[in-house]
This record gives structure tokens, C-alpha cells and sequence, in this order.
């Protein structure tokens, strides 16, 4: 349809997240790998979950194929995606940032609530937006994708996905720091871990982050 369509994918002990985005669309898989094959189901909201499989072609191209329903029967998308040149390059050069935290790797979501009086306390309007980050294995760093939902009496509504941001990652003495590719890393806080739950201490700011 003439628009470029990209994929992030994280793989985790066998287990596969990620998101594609193409247009104004975008939604999340989940999956797992099997030796050079992976399988699993994207969301794509409306129009329900979707199976998938994929191949790896070499090092730097993916085969692809999701199954859509569609009122004459199931439609296949297939399609060949090519690893973005800069990632490519930092894999083989070594390049990438170092002193990478294992327990950091993952998928998280930090969500927060408040809540606009209304005239009267049944009134009141509760919003909630949940914010997404992907510490990925081999130092990349994806940061954005908020989703906000709004409930107030007789209504309920959610957004769309919001646009994020790639850059690097790394954790040095108990510090996460980011930056944009080439630029000087920026320190985001100290952090600590405890099961599923990340704590990160930002300035006066306390965020807890829950892995997806």
C-alpha cells in the first residue's frame, strides 16, 4: 500500500515480544522460537488475535506471514523485512553499549491514574495511561507507545497507541542510562529490581514498572 512497515522484536529465553507498526496502526505480538522458526499471535484489536509464523533468511532478513479473517475466508500477509542497516552494523562491529544489566532485558509498562472532579463524585472522569518501554538484549532501547483510557458516567474510551522512540541502553553501578545513537548518554536513575517489578528513582521521581 506504499508505507513502510517496521517491526521490533525482543527474544527472551525462547520467548518472543515485539510490535509491528505500519501507517497509524500499530500492535503488539507474542510468541516462541523454535530453532530458526518462530510462531505466535499478534493483537491487532478489532479485528482480534492473529497468528503468525516466521523465518529467518540469513542474518539480516526475516520471512514473515500473519493470517487475517476476513469475510471470504482467511487472508494471508506475508512479507520480507531487512534489518535496518544500523543495527546490522553494531551487531557485527561489537559497537553497541556495554555493561548490560540481564535482569533489565524485557518488555515494561509504568501506568498512571488520575482522576477530574465532576459536579458530582458520580461524575468524576478517571483517566489511566499506560507507558511502554523494551530493554532489548542487544542494547536498543524503545521508549513511548502510551495508550490512554478514559471511563466517566455512560462513557469509556481508549487511544490509540502514541508514537515512541528508539535509542541505547546501559546499567553501570546500579544507574540505567539512555541516549540517542551517537549522542551522550543521558542518566535516567537509579533502579532495583524485585521480581516482576522495576523501581527507577528519577530525580525526585519514583516510577514503578511492571515486565509484560
Amino acid at each position: 500500500m506504499g508505507q513502510p512497515v517496521n517491526m521490533h522484536l525482543v527474544e527472551l529465553h525462547g520467548e518472543l515480544d515485539g510490535r509491528i507498526t505500519f501507517g497509524q496502526m500499530s500492535f503488539p505480538l507474542k510468541g516462541e522460537i523454535e530453532g530458526d522458526m518462530a510462531s505466535g499471535q499478534a493483537n491487532t484489536g478489532v479485528a482480534g488475535f492473529a497468528p503468525f509464523e516466521a523465518r529467518m533468511d540469513g542474518d539480516d532478513s526475516l520471512l514473515w506471514k500473519l493470517q487475517l479473517a476476513s469475510p471470504g475466508g482467511n487472508q494471508v500477509m506475508a512479507l520480507n523485512f531487512t534489518r535496518s542497516k544500523g543495527d546490522a552494523d553494531s551487531a557485527r562491529s561489537g559497537d553497541g553499549p556495554s555493561n548490560l544489566d540481564p535482569k533489565l532485558v524485557g518488555r515494561w509498562r509504568r501506568t498512571s491514574s488520575n482522576s477530574v472532579a465532576g459536579t458530582l463524585p458520580r461524575n468524576n472522569m478517571n483517566v489511566a495511561t499506560d507507558i511502554f518501554c523494551t530493554l532489548a538484549g542487544d542494547g536498543s532501547f524503545s521508549y513511548g507507545g502510551a495508550v490512554t483510557g478514559v471511563a466517566s458516567t455512560g462513557f469509556a474510551g481508549t487511544t490509540g497507541s502514541a508514537d515512541g522512540s528508539t535509542r541505547e541502553w546501559k546499567a553501570e553501578g546500579g544507574v540505567l542510562f539512555s541516549r540517542t545513537i551517537g549522542q551522550q548518554w543521558i542518566q535516567l536513575g537509579r533502579y532495583a529490581i524485585s521480581g516482576s517489578s522495576l523501581v527507577l528513582y528519577a530525580g525526585n521521581d519514583k516510577q514503578l514498572w511492571e515486565r509484560q
